[in-house]
């Protein structure tokens, strides 16, 4: 039966025109990177478009020369052949492993049959019981892509209408979120939602069975409302059918601002923000975000010359990554919603590292009147994403050891600068992140220092920048890099913007998904306490990722941070004999010999070549940590001991690491009780302190250590500006502004900036008042 079934769709003309699309596709995934490995993207492209054509093929049975009959025997045979459709492209991703990297196969294969494999059959069942419903083929056949774009029009209306950037759908499956969110696992919350969809599968071919007339050859109600049997089966089965669509947000299906603010618990209202964090923050954390959120709203209103009040904002502050991504989709992503004037961040350190920018997306939403509030062209339709990163990167203007500007100067020097298109067209989404956001936000914060802020937000609303500022887009970024070549830089400033920058975008990264999936892992077995199992994790990144240096590297740090120093000493030697890494990562292994150096016991040798490396330090972290490493080296061993259990071996490789800083603290207080009149064990004592909460306490060792007096100028200015917000939190703005002042005028751009910043704050500060909070 099943074979006679496939012979008659092989002369079915729609068989073949939906096999030759599956061919297509296949053929197409083969020349687009990251679709060309068996792994999720390859997967979720089959599942948008081949689904549609098994649809197709089930509403058509009666007019494919299938027994009317027997729609059971068809069904099976139309089930062959939705997953054959599917079949095509899987076994050319599969076989292009032969010259594509091998990532993880079997993860691959299972997105696959979770994904298109598992779409293709539903839409095959639904297409088949609308042809059952209706005698014409050609109203099945519009039946069915009616219900196949109603269920695209509804993940439409969930991305505009609710918080959520991950979706699911029944002839889809799940798209997980954002693209630079590479952790993309396989959740509980994509098979619980597959559960729901076989339950709901399993309605149709009950009703199916219980309806289907043998004399028609049509599904009769009235059989079906006839059959005692029918309603024993369906009822209990649309009561799940229901309780499961009402377990939705609980179960991570969908979600709303609501039920968001039911599960972090508390709001705070402000004169222009609504705040929404953990009930179990404490509540001047909460306060503070309030009141960062407000600030920040006036900054950016400020910086566009847009009026100084406007529309009502909300933020969700989410307990971590792991909620944030379980609750509405982006882990590691923040995210903001323009047109549901939303933003969507993790933690409250206070101030924000990354609300600004998104506060910048929602208030520059303002200026553009599309449906998503963004700059867009066709009629609001066709984002630019280019000019919509690089609108919030100068809005929010963040300075480290350069500016953008800096930053995007090193990156001209080196010739990593993006075509002036990227702002204006999807080729953004291919850059590296980092180069991509800066350099167009220091295109773009130069347009507004030189042609004012009217012209910007002309320009904003879609990107006509010859209608705006008189000169086509070529123009104005060839003027913009003449002025960048103006800017004095260091080999060494050069040096770090080559490192930071100059990695492959998304799409020409190796196995960014495996690659994250065996981070992940690594971290979750070192926060465990299981070395040996985070090593292995570590190689597994290194390996699929074909050796990556900065893999490499992380896996040196991994073996200083387990406490492997001879180990480390010989993984050191081998990376360093590679030439080809370049400058600044040799640099990086040097220090990180250096550690597993003075973990043997060998602190001389490490003391030299942290004064080797410090000259070459491209940032104030890094020079700090440079400058504490050395000193500590050069104490007592008791103290020593105590400040090398904190030292060696930082910053762990994590991204996402978190571990209990108790006994860093206990290491610490130790380290300032052997030597109370050393400035810098007070300082890092503080930084740990910092890390647990601990505010009073930390005030205490910063304003010691300050009054002790340090020989380094790198260790006193972030020791003021952790002082200053500390006043600031604990409400000294007297002595907050003293602090800023000094960081005003230090000679260093990152320190000026912080002092600039704060001193703005303060006096907002002192104009206004009035927060609440609502539990």
């Amino acid at each position: 039966m099943l074979l006679s079934g496939l012979r008659i769709l092989l002369r079915w003309r729609r068989a073949w025109i939906s096999a030759g699309v599956s061919l297509l596709l296949a053929v197409g995934l083969l020349l687009v990177p990251q679709f060309d490995v068996l792994g999720f993207e390859a997967a979720f492209a089959v599942a948008v478009l081949m689904p549609v054509f098994a649809g197709a093929l089930g509403a058509g049975f009666r007019r494919s020369g299938l027994p009317e009959d027997r729609p059971w025997a068809s069904l099976a045979a139309l089930l062959v052949a939705a997953e054959a459709l599917v079949a095509v492209p899987l076994l050319l991703v599969a076989a292009n492993m032969v010259r594509a990297p091998i990532c993880d196969p079997w993860e691959g294969l299972l997105f696959f049959l979770l994904l298109p494999a598992f779409s293709a059959a539903l839409a095959a069942v639904a297409g088949w019981f609308l042809a059952l419903a209706v005698r014409r083929p050609a109203v099945a056949l519009l039946l069915w892509l009616v219900v196949f774009l109603a269920s695209l029009v509804l993940v439409a209306w969930r991305f505009y209408a609710t918080p959520a950037v991950s979706f699911f759908g029944p002839f889809f499956g799940q798209y997980p979120g954002v693209l630079y969110d590479t952790l993309v696992p396989i959740t509980g919350r994509l098979l619980t939602y597959r559960a729901t969809n076989l339950l709901e599968a399993g309605i149709l071919l009950a009703v199916a069975a219980f309806a289907w007339d043998p004399a028609t050859h049509r599904i009769s109600a009235r059989r079906l409302l006839r059959s005692r049997l029918a309603a024993l089966v369906l009822l209990p089965a649309l009561a799940s059918a229901a309780a499961l669509y009402a377990l939705g947000p609980a179960l991570g299906h969908r979600t709303d601002t609501e039920s968001i603010g039911k599960k972090l618990g508390r709001l705070a209202r402000g004169e222009t923000c609504d705040v929404w964090a953990p009930r179990e923050w404490p509540l001047a954390d909460h306060l503070l975000l309030l009141e960062d959120c407000e600030f920040r709203v006036s900054q950016i209103r400020r910086f566009a010359g847009m009026p100084p009040h406007g529309e009502r904002l909300t933020v969700l502050a989410f307990r971590s990554e792991t909620e944030k991504v379980a609750l509405m989709g982006a882990g590691r992503t923040s995210v903001a919603k323009p047109w549901r004037r939303e933003v969507y961040i993790q933690g409250g350190n206070f101030p924000h590292s990354v609300l600004k920018h998104e506060l910048a997306h929602v208030l520059l939403g303002e200026l553009c009147p599309g449906p998503f509030h963004v700059p867009a062209r066709w009629g609001g339709l066709l984002p630019l994403p280019g000019l919509v990163e690089g609108g919030a990167v100068a809005a929010d203007w963040p300075v480290d050891e350069l500016s953008p500007h800096g930053w995007a100067a090193a990156m001209d020097r080196l010739g990593l600068l993006p075509s002036p298109q990227t702002l204006v067209g999807v080729g953004f989404l291919g850059e590296n992140a980092g180069l991509a956001y800066t350099a167009t936000g220091s295109f773009v914060r130069w347009l507004v220092e030189n042609a004012g802020a009217d012209a910007f937000r002309a320009v904003f609303v879609a990107g006509d920048f010859e209608g705006s500022y008189g000169r086509p887009l070529d123009a104005l970024w060839a003027e913009w890099r003449q002025w960048l070549h103006q800017r004095p830089l260091t080999p060494e400033q050069v040096a770090s913007a080559e490192a930071r920058f100059a990695g492959p975008g998304f799409f020409r990264l190796r196995c960014p998904h495996a690659v994250a999936a065996a981070a992940e892992r690594r971290d979750r077995e070192l926060f465990a306490g299981d070395r040996t199992a985070a090593l292995a994790a570590q190689d597994d990144a290194c390996r699929l990722s074909g050796n990556d240096p900065w893999q490499r590297v992380a896996r040196l740090a991994l073996l200083v941070a387990v406490g492997y120093a001879a180990d480390a000493e010989a993984a050191a030697d081998t990376l360093a004999a590679d030439h080809s890494l370049g400058g600044r990562l040799l640099d990086v292994v040097a220090a990180l010999r250096a550690d597993a150096v003075w973990l043997q016991d060998r602190p001389a040798e490490a003391r030299a070549e942290y004064q080797r490396l410090l000259p070459r330090a491209t940032s104030s972290l890094e020079r700090r940590l440079l400058l504490s490493k050395i000193h500590a080296t050069a104490q007592p061993r008791t103290v020593q001991s105590y400040l090398r259990d904190y030292l060696a071996g930082r910053p762990l490789p994590g991204r996402t690491l978190s571990l209990p800083a108790g006994s860093d603290v206990q290491a610490l207080d130790q380290a300032a009780r052997l030597a109370p009149d050393d400035p810098v064990a007070h300082y890092l004592r503080a930084r740990g302190l910092l890390n647990l909460g601990e505010w009073s306490a930390a005030a205490e060792a910063l304003d010691r250590a300050l009054a002790l007096g340090f020989e380094s100028e790198a260790f006193r200015l972030e020791a003021l500006s952790q002082r200053l917000t500390l006043r600031y939190r604990f409400g000294d703005l007297p002595g907050a502004e003293t602090d800023a002042r000094a960081l005003e005028h230090c000679g260093t751009p990152e320190y000026e900036a912080k002092g600039s910043d704060w001193l703005e704050r303060i006096a907002w500060k002192r104009a206004r008042s009035g927060l609440k909070t609502e539990n």
